[in-house]
């Protein structure tokens, strides 16, 4: 990376580079800019590996306060243990080609210029594909290298304690390189699909961990905790779920599964809320997330004074909704049940006629699912001989005047493009006020998804989606707006925009003019109505919804 950032003279790099010029060591403030930099590229934008650093405690912390910056961490730290011996040999038989990088060892990759039984030198140990003489760092010696060790492992052991045994593994690396691999997987599936901290002792291991402060939110199986995490005074919410009132009495693994779980911890990105931890003991469920203190949108545009935010703020607001469920697309899973009230602000916006209303984060990840392979969907499938009977392919998962057409269909196989709907929904109620499909009379006691898939098939006669979207947009909104929507809302899924495409449509990148106008009482009413409907689940967890709620 520090060649790279030399090489493409960013302004990090142009550092660097002086300092190297002066014989000077390039000092760790440089080197976390130049790692700053390089992840925020494309493709590092859903993980990252660094090798060989941090080397430091010094080191670790700057590169956890960086990363905190935007909502990420450290999640798996590995440490590859070889004896001295062993790195004697390996290190002080290596050579390199200067210009290129490339290197050999008289042992385990020796050029064809050794005969493998003479000692190592410049006039037999030869470039393969330039023939130039190969060299020997000045500290590849056994005597720089036992004092190199004395200070690795006494800054190595620091910096295991700094993150502590959740996080570290130990892969034994004295072991034929295939060995090694797979103890190197191993390690990483372990982090990976054991989300979920058991504690043996109960509540008192928890509160070991975190201290419990005043309540957010209570409902009738769990609470939300403002918490003090107890290992440096961090501010936190915990939601605490009772197993048997909220969960059946199983655990939190089987109610949602590792995969979903996994997901949710490592979504540590700046528009989606960070979890923290996964606990449980025998009666109850922590979820430890960040705290947020703001509104979520349904709240926030039901007390908004004009019923409907300005489309600049819309704008704002749903570039961010786009990033998030951009990032769970690319992770190859869908969201589900993208709506306002799984949005949230993290400070409560002040001014609400602003045109930049603040951070916004998805919270809610207790839909979302990895995409199936077509394998799995065959499996899905009736088997032969079992009639025309109803059995879904996949799970009918969401929530009333936010579901995609697609999703009714029982034999449909659905992805991303549900996401994307529900987004569009999400835009026209912010610019609106209203809802986009109406909901039923107070009196209804019919089907609710036969009413709503019925309203939908009006939407789809013609043009009549169009003309909908631009008769309620007429005073709200530019044409840029409604073609935003209009390609958001496309009833066939192959041609509703992706998360990409959604970002780079123009209406996105503009500058808005103020449009925030009066609406009618009627309009706000409407967008809070639809808290009353739920997330609807055709799976046995129809009544787990919401535990990775925020609130």
């Amino acid at each position: 990376m520090l060649r790279e950032a030399v090489a493409a003279g960013t302004e990090v790099g142009k550092k660097a580079k002086a300092v190297m010029e002066s014989g000077g060591l390039v000092s760790d403030e440089i080197v976390i800019g130049i790692i700053r930099d390089r992840i925020a590229e494309e493709d590092c934008k859903v993980g990252f590996i660094l090798d060989g650093f941090p080397r430091t405690l010094a080191q670790a912390k700057a590169l956890d306060e960086m990363l905190g910056k935007t909502g990420e961490k450290v999640n798996r730290v590995l440490e590859f243990a070889v004896p001295d011996e062993v790195l004697e040999e390996r290190i002080c038989g290596r050579w390199m080609h200067k210009a290129s990088g490339r290197s050999y060892h008289v042992k385990f990759k020796p050029p064809r210029s050794y005969d493998g039984s003479s000692p190592a030198s410049a006039s037999n140990m030869l470039d393969d594909e330039t023939g130039e003489a190969l060299y020997q760092r000045g500290d590849d010696t056994a005597e720089a290298l036992k004092k190199r060790l004395a200070g690795d492992h006494g800054d190595t052991v620091p910096i295991l304690n700094h993150y502590g045994p959740a996080v570290c593994a130990k892969v034994d690396g004295n072991q034929p390189f295939e060995s090694v691999s797979n103890a190197v997987a191993t390690a990483l599936k372990e982090y990976y699909l054991n989300p979920v901290t058991v504690l043996d002792k109960g509540q008192e291991q928890f509160l070991d961990l975190y201290a419990l402060q005043e309540e957010i939110g209570v409902g009738g199986y769990a609470k939300v905790v403002r918490a003090k995490r107890l290992s440096d005074g961090g501010v936190v919410a915990v939601k605490v779920i009772n197993k048997e009132l909220g969960l059946g009495g199983q655990s939190l693994a089987q109610v949602f599964g590792k995969e979903q779980l996994t997901l949710a911890l490592n979504m540590t990105l700046p528009n989606i809320l960070k979890y923290e931890k996964f606990l449980e003991d025998s009666k109850n469920v922590y979820i430890v997330t960040e705290l947020l203190t703001g509104p979520d949108l349904l709240n926030f545009l039901s007390d908004h004074p004009v019923g409907a935010v300005s489309e600049q703020q819309a704008q704002g607001i749903m570039r961010q909704c786009i990033r998030a469920v951009s990032i769970i697309h690319d992770l190859n899973a869908m969201h589900r049940d993208v709506k306002l009230e799984n949005f949230m602000f993290a400070a409560d916006p002040t001014d609400k006629a602003a045109a930049d209303l603040g951070v916004v984060k998805l919270i809610d990840l207790g839909c979302a699912t990895i995409c199936p392979s077509p394998a799995q969907l065959e499996l899905r499938k009736p088997p032969p001989g079992a009639g025309d009977g109803p059995r879904r392919v996949m799970s009918l998962v969401g929530t009333y005047g936010y579901l995609a057409p697609e999703i009714l269909d029982d034999k449909a196989v659905y992805s991303f493009p549900v996401d994307m709907w529900s987004l569009g929904v999400v835009a026209f109620m912010l610019l609106t006020g209203c809802t986009l499909i109406d909901y039923p009379p107070d009196d209804f006691n019919g089907h609710l998804l036969q009413y709503y898939g019925e309203r939908l098939k009006e939407l789809a006669q013609g043009d009549s989606l169009e003309k909908h979207v631009t008769a309620h947009l007429e005073s709200r909104g530019s044409p840029g707006a409604s073609s935003f929507l209009v390609q958001l809302l496309a009833m066939d899924p192959a041609k509703r925009l992706t998360a990409k495409q959604a970002l780079e449509h123009p209406w996105l990148s503009a500058n808005a003019a103020d449009t925030a106008g009066p609406v009618e009482v009627p309009t706000r009413r409407a967008v809070a109505a639809g808290a009353k409907y739920g997330t609807i689940r055709s799976s046995d967890t129809a009544n787990f919804d919401h535990f990775m709620a925020y609130g």
